[in-house]
């Protein structure tokens, strides 16, 4: 027989012990009778290095042991029993990310064999987040996503949900869990095969619940400290094996009957569920815990604060359980009732448990009866009471439930009275032993009278609870059926609307998307054939969104839906096959590249910032049909295109191709037509008749944000002098910030936005916070701690103190960090992942804007392009040079000069070969790359915090945005003011600056952080700016002032909450 606790954590976590080495956790599970110990954390580096270095494995068993001696903890002479435990790899992962509509918290434990296998699930791990700042990480992973990487990474991996009850972070946790595990792990389900119980709650008050009947019940201490080890543990026969154990697990879930011989699962060794600091419901700050019923009766709202009451893990079993009183099942593992040893001598002797008086105690016992285990739940009560009669009978009286409780709650833990005052009192005067019995009463608190062994009564389930989740999931069912929410009045207007040329003005959040999906499925369910109808949109993303969307309410052939140079280049490609030519787009170094040759050419050859401005503004101008200054210079640049063997394009000629194209179109709908450049314009008139009919636009001026790309500012009047007959009509309602935060954006357009003033269509209350901090550190820090009260930290915290008004369940894809220029991104994304919080920068990870991939990925767009394959790569492939793998080209690129140890030893290299891995050849790579932009990056598994451009978040929606930097040279950004001199910064550069904050703004629901620092480091150089004068138009919305002085003792902080 063993013991085996196999949920701890390293001193790597939040809030652990920093005595928490390997040697100092032998001698504490020695002291506890522990034989299999968790390791706890080991996707940490510096503990799993520790792992590796002070670990051996032990063939036998298949776990590992200490090399070296074990710490001497609390005894002074070895104890009977304790032998050196036995380490399972184990690690705990938190999870917080967005699943059916609701944000989800999971715990999940993670076991290996192997070391080999725990470096190499780490590893995949760290491009999901960080695993670095905290030995329980936590990541944006969905738990059914984190069991695929266990399964991938081997056949032994396990992942056993964690504390499954408890209310915060939990499979199913009352705040942000799951009613069903089929919900939370889909169609792996198949591999969970145990829960852990938690401290809050046994397998009795489990098996209430009849879906859980097919899961081995395991408890464990998750302890955070050496002295906590073993709280709660689990009891296995035979020999102690990483095989023979986690099969014992599944034999037990099955109901398999127990053999005398080989491991099987005997069962576990519980604290009573009422000393789980989550059993009862109730709020800790007002002194408030009640019962299930008593909740219920107020509707589970907090008598004193009027706020929702954490619900407990009884209120939660109450709620999703079947059965009405305690089942006998077959084969059923026992359950020990145990109370740590120091807290029963702590009772017995009138002492609190954390009193240094007990420790001579506990280590007399111990010396005297052997582990803590073996005192509690294994040795005869005979032996015991020989010792200390005392304590014979306070063991006996735990081991049969004779006990008095009073159940933990929001976040405090329960208490336990193995003897009243009076039965102390006379068993003192009894023994003759000096003790004193005086013991403080606790406040009282409201409904306490009801924490009293709860669960010793039936368990009525609340079979109405269930009626409403299986109705709720119905109307879900039938609401995503019908294609959600009805269309207002407005839309109604717009998505009805005939053929005569349309512009409907939208501001943020009026449904934009939703209308032109709607607009599209009726005039499919018309009859206008899909090859007449035109979806154009700003991005390959919101095409591909309006698409899904259509696909599931009409069927048959769906219409193009995308970015007008898509459209150009597949029709291109289309005629150039037709014709038997060849074609292939420049990527937009490649032709810069060239350009730079023309101006050469030309006699006018720049470098430096000269150069860059430059290109600028002639892809600007010729966006603009404005080329008459740089005609000779054009003309060079197509030369140098034209020869080449294969007809090389560019984005421009795409659409100056596509202009002169008659493609007969019945109608085109056209997405965000305030970023129209004149040459998409020219688009539009030669797919449209001449009066405009089949046109339907729709946009919003006051997002008009991309003038530096030949957008045309004015584009409304520019509509309306080429159709004449052309409709417009305006949006008024939005349908994603609260009233607070749309006031605010007006007021940054100075009350005067194109689309009217928004009314919110949803009651949302909104956070609004300004900070003015001395340093970019200190603001970066005010970041992260907002965040984390925004997430919760990992623990099991008071969320619901932390969070503002309306930010309950929310995830980390919920927030978004905008900022003005890339430049800042680095140093925000270094604090963030300091302290633990998942965040994706997409600027960061754009591999092919990387210097060195650069020049590869130029070269083998020329190869590609020309199947010109050269000496080199014809001689190392018996295959077209597109299959061959970046690897096998190394040589080819190496003799090039294309590629250096620099590049091939960086993160940017490695991302592409992890995209060429997906895209499968060079030739999909290359595309892949040329249509993506910084926005399209955001993907992947992992949910994250979301580090952007204020241009790349355009077209994207938050519930919490934070505004860094909100300095003046910044935001706006003025390169005067940046360099030390004077304001540069006027007329239309200014508005465009302005129309840029209120996207930024409008992209939040229902909270918004801006922040600014007097000092900060930008482009190598430090630099002090004034807060924004933009800041100047919105102060006045800010409710609430409050000042916090500083080390520097300067006002300089101001909290607008």
């Amino acid at each position: 027989m063993y013991i085996a606790d196999l949920h701890i954590h390293s001193r790597f976590s939040m809030a652990t012990s920093k005595q928490l080495t390997l040697p100092h956790l032998s001698g504490w599970a020695m002291c506890k009778g522990i034989h299999v110990l968790g390791t706890g954390d080991f996707t940490h580096p510096v503990w799993q290095k520790e792992l590796r270095e002070n670990l051996e494995l032990d063939e036998e068993s298949g776990f590992y042991r200490l090399k070296g001696q074990a710490d001497r903890i609390v005894v002074e002479r070895e104890i009977g029993d304790a032998k050196p435990p036995l380490f399972c790899l184990q690690t705990e992962i938190s999870s917080i990310y967005k699943k059916d509509g609701k944000t989800r918290r999971i715990h999940n434990l993670v076991f290996f064999p192997t070391l080999d296998d725990v470096a190499n699930f780490s590893r995949k791990l760290a491009r999901t987040g960080n695993i670095e700042s905290d030995g329980r990480p936590i990541l944006g992973l969905d738990a059914r996503d984190l069991l695929e990487l266990v399964l991938e990474t081997s056949e032994k991996g396990v992942l056993i949900p964690a504390h499954v009850w408890t209310p915060w972070y939990s499979l199913f946790g009352s705040k942000s869990g799951f009613d069903r595990i089929e919900d939370c792990f889909g169609d792996l389900t198949q591999h969970i095969f145990a829960l852990e119980t938690g401290l809050s709650s046994d397998p009795a008050m489990n098996r209430l619940v009849s879906a859980l009947d097919g899961y081995a019940l395991i408890s464990n201490s998750d302890a955070h400290s050496g002295a906590n080890l073993g709280r709660e543990a689990n009891l296995f026969h035979g020999n102690p094996t990483y095989d023979g154990m986690f099969e014992a697990l599944r034999k037990a879930a099955k109901r398999t009957e127990r053999k005398d011989t080989g491991e099987y699962f005997m069962g576990t060794l519980e604290i009573y569920p009422e000393e789980g600091k989550y059993h009862l419901d109730g709020h800790r700050a007002c002194n408030v815990v009640m019962t299930p019923g008593e909740s219920q009766a107020r509707n589970n709202i907090c008598p004193v604060c009027g706020k929702p009451l954490t619900i407990g893990v009884l209120h939660r079993v109450w709620e999703l359980a079947d059965r009405r009183e305690k089942v006998a099942l077959e084969n059923e593992p026992d359950v020990h009732p145990i109370i740590p040893l120091p807290t029963v001598l702590a009772q017995i002797h009138g002492l609190a448990p954390t009193s240094k008086k007990v420790q001579p105690l506990f280590r007399d016992a111990l010396e005297r009866l052997g582990s803590e285990f073996s005192i509690l739940a294994l040795k005869e009560i005979e032996e015991i009471s020989d010792y200390d009669s005392i304590l014979g009978e306070a063991v006996q009286r735990i081991r049969e439930g004779r006990i008095e409780l009073h159940g933990g709650y929001d976040g405090e833990f329960g208490t336990i009275s193995v003897f009243t005052d009076e039965e102390l009192k006379e068993r003192v005067h009894r023994s003759g032993k000096v003790l004193s019995a005086a013991r403080k009463a606790k406040a009282s608190k409201t409904g306490d009278e009801g924490r009293r062994s709860q669960t010793r009564a039936p368990l009525l389930p609340n079979l109405k609870f269930r009626e409403m989740l299986e109705a709720e999931k119905e109307q879900n069912r039938i609401s995503e059926q019908s294609g959600g929410l009805a269309l207002d009045e407005e839309q109604e207007k717009a998505c009805a609307h005939g053929s005569a040329p349309l512009l409907v003005l939208a501001g943020p959040g009026a449904g934009k998307t939703r209308i032109l999906t709607e607009r599209m499925v009726r005039l499919l369910k018309a009859g206008t054939a899909p090859s007449h109808l035109l979806a154009l949109t700003f991005s390959r993303k919101a095409g591909e969104e309006i698409l899904e969307r259509v696909q599931t309410r009409v069927e048959g052939a769906l219409p193009y839906c995308g970015t007008f140079h898509a459209l150009a280049w597949r029709l291109l490609q289309k005629t150039s096959a037709a014709q038997g030519k060849r074609v292939a787009l420049l990527s937009e170094s490649r032709a810069n590249a060239l350009l730079s040759q023309a101006l050469e050419l030309c006699g006018r050859g720049l470098e430096g910032n000269r150069l860059r401005s430059f290109v600028q503004d002639f892809w600007r101008r010729r966006e603009r049909c404005e080329t008459g200054q740089d005609r000779d210079v054009l003309e060079s640049y197509k030369r140098l295109k034209n020869a080449r063997p294969v007809r090389f394009v560019d984005f421009c000629d795409l659409l100056e191709w596509l202009a002169e194209q008659r493609i007969p179109c019945e109608h085109v709908l056209v997405d965000e037509i305030q970023d129209l450049s004149a040459l998409q314009v020219k688009v539009l008139e030669a797919l449209l008749p001449d009066s405009g009919r089949g046109f339907f636009g729709i946009g919003d001026p006051d997002q008009s944000i991309y003038a530096f790309r030949g957008a045309l500012g004015d584009v409304v009047h520019v509509l309306q002098g080429l159709w004449p007959d052309l409709e417009t009509m305006t949006l008024k309602t939005s349908f994603r910030s609260s009233q607070k935060i749309l006031d605010l954006a007006c007021r940054a357009m100075q009350e005067r936005p194109a689309s009217g003033h928004l009314v919110a269509a949803r009651q949302l209350s909104a956070t609004l916070t300004a900070f003015d901090a001395p340093t970019q550190a200190m603001e970066e820090r005010w970041i992260a701690e907002q965040m984390e009260m925004l997430l919760g930290s990992s623990s099991h915290t008071l969320m619901d103190e932390q969070k503002g008004p309306g930010l309950d369940n929310i995830a980390p894809q919920d927030i978004a960090v905008l900022v003005r220029l890339k430049a800042q991104i680095p140093s925000l994304t270094r604090a963030l992942v300091k302290r633990g919080i998942p965040v994706q920068a997409p600027a960061l990870e754009l591999f092919w804007q990387d210097e060195g991939v650069q020049k590869v990925l130029s070269f083998m767009e020329y190869e590609v392009a020309s199947q010109g394959l050269g000496a080199g790569l014809a001689s190392i492939a018996g295959e077209r040079a597109s299959t061959l793998s970046p690897e096998a080209l190394v040589p080819v690129f190496r003799d090039r000069g294309v590629l250096d140890e620099e590049t091939l030893s960086s993160d940017a290299w490695k991302e592409m070969l992890r995209a060429f891995g997906k895209c499968g050849s060079w030739e999909k790579l290359l595309e892949h790359v040329l249509w993506l932009k910084e926005a399209d990056v955001l993907q992947g598994k992992a949910q994250s915090v979301r580090l952007l451009t204020m241009h790349a978040a355009k077209g994207l929606e938050f519930r919490a945005v934070f505004l860094p930097g909100f300095n003046d040279g910044l935001m706006p950004h003025d390169r005067g003011i940046l360099q030390g001199g004077e304001e540069e910064l006027v007329g239309e550069a200014l508005e465009e600056e302005r129309r840029l904050l209120y996207v930024a703004l409008t992209r939040a629901s229902e909270a918004v952080y801006v922040s600014s620092s007097r000092k900060r480091t930008l482009y190598g150089r430090e630099i002090e700016l004034e807060p924004s004068r933009f800041f100047r138009d919105m102060a006045a919305l800010f409710s609430k002032k409050r000042v916090v002085r500083h080390e520097e003792k300067k006002l300089t902080l101001g909290s607008l909450v």
